[in-house]
């Protein structure tokens, strides 16, 4: 049995489409007040919204998550994000307090993407962290390519390096480093890291289980609703998908952007929501540079979402980032969902039965590819 705590929830999704792609049985809910049963599931999943959460925030809900299981996993794995934001060693610092352990791996990067970690330092695609978009990140603006200086006061873990006590941060530029570095774990030592990682471990653990595709749910809708909650969104409404589709795109108007009052604008949304067979509900593409900023477009758009739901509930609802899709998804209160299948590398898609039938519900990071989802 696997436990992986993760974040946010498009991470959280990212981790269980993984662990579906081999074959593993997989169950995955949004952190409750209810106890964590591990039914009869392979892996389980537990979603946070504590990247978005203040530190004291962050460190109770892991103690609340550790008190509430009733069972005990073999392996335990918190996903964070892969670079770097969020509350990771508050977080890790609170399980390994938790737990009684005295190390952990950490291994965040994922070389697939052009993110890697050489000599202690973070590149994308030979590019240093803080010369990328991530330097203008509204919650987490990153200074420095340092991964010890982000991580203070983890440490930098060499490839050929034995593991220290605390937290180590792993250089590694391909699976052939990650999987090195994964060997240095043993069973005291908590591992923590992003999607990659996890992968080349259950590659190393030879898992040969046949996929088990899940029946078709009934469901007579065939209303899509897409929310673009990243301001790392690109324009999608010119893809054949929703070409071939009357599609509605709605984006956010400047005033509800800089904070007037929504309440028109989202009883517009809904009367236009119920016209379309597809729409795309979008905040723009205007950089986002504060915490509060971020965090009342996260809520503005769970709210307007919810009401379009409400009216009509489509077949299918796509969410294009982590925190927009929590809040969404709690404002619902969706908690419970079964894995349907792996569409790309950190998009996926889990079912939801609602009062009267099945939604696709589809999360992407909003930093990553649709891939081929919507050609």
């Amino acid at each position: 049995m696997i436990l992986i705590i993760a974040d946010d929830i498009t991470g959280a999704a990212e981790m269980a489409g993984i662990a579906q792609r081999y074959g593993l049985s997989v169950g995955f809910s949004l952190v409750t007040d209810e106890p964590i049963e591990a039914d009869d599931h392979d892996v389980m999943v537990i979603a946070t919204d504590t990247r978005s959460a203040d530190e004291d925030s962050a460190r109770a809900t892991i103690r609340d998550i550790i008190s509430h299981l009733s069972f005990s996993p073999q392996l335990l794995y918190k996903k964070v994000d892969s670079v770097l934001r969020g509350h990771i060693i508050a977080e890790i610092t609170e399980l390994m307090k938790n737990l009684g352990m005295q190390y952990t791996l950490l291994i965040p990067q994922n070389p697939a993407l052009g993110r890697t970690i050489e000599q202690g330092n973070y590149f994308i695609n030979g590019t240093p962290l803080h010369q990328t978009v991530f330097r203008f990140d509204p919650e987490y603006p990153v200074q420095t390519a340092e991964v010890s200086t982000i991580l203070y006061p983890a440490h930098h873990l060499a490839v050929d390096a034995p593991l220290l006590r605390g937290i180590n941060i792993a250089d590694g530029k391909d699976q052939e480093e990650i999987t090195q570095q994964l060997e240095k774990r043993t069973r005291g030592v908590l591992l923590a890291g992003g999607g990659f990682a996890f992968d080349c471990l259950l590659q190393q653990m030879n898992l040969n289980n046949e996929i088990i595709p899940l029946p078709e749910q009934p469901n007579n809708r065939t209303k899509t609703l897409v929310v673009c909650g990243s301001t790392q969104s690109r324009e999608i409404h010119n893809l054949p998908f929703f070409q071939q589709r009357k599609t509605l795109v709605i984006t956010m108007p400047d005033d509800v952007f800089h904070g007037e009052d929504p309440t028109a604008w989202m009883e517009g949304c809904v009367k236009q929501y119920t016209q379309y067979e597809t729409t795309i509900l979008r905040i723009g593409h205007e950089a986002v540079t504060t915490k509060a900023y971020a965090t009342r477009l996260k809520e503005t758009m769970a709210e307007v979402t919810a009401r379009m739901i409400q009216e009509e509930s489509p077949c299918q609802l796509i969410i294009e980032g982590g925190a927009t899709a929590y809040s969404i998804l709690q404002q619902l209160e969706w908690n419970h969902f079964t894995i349907k299948k792996e569409i790309a590398p950190g998009v996926v898609c889990m079912t939801h039965q609602d009062a009267t039938s099945f939604v696709d519900v589809i999360l992407k990071p909003g930093s990553y590819p649709w891939g081929e989802m919507f050609n």
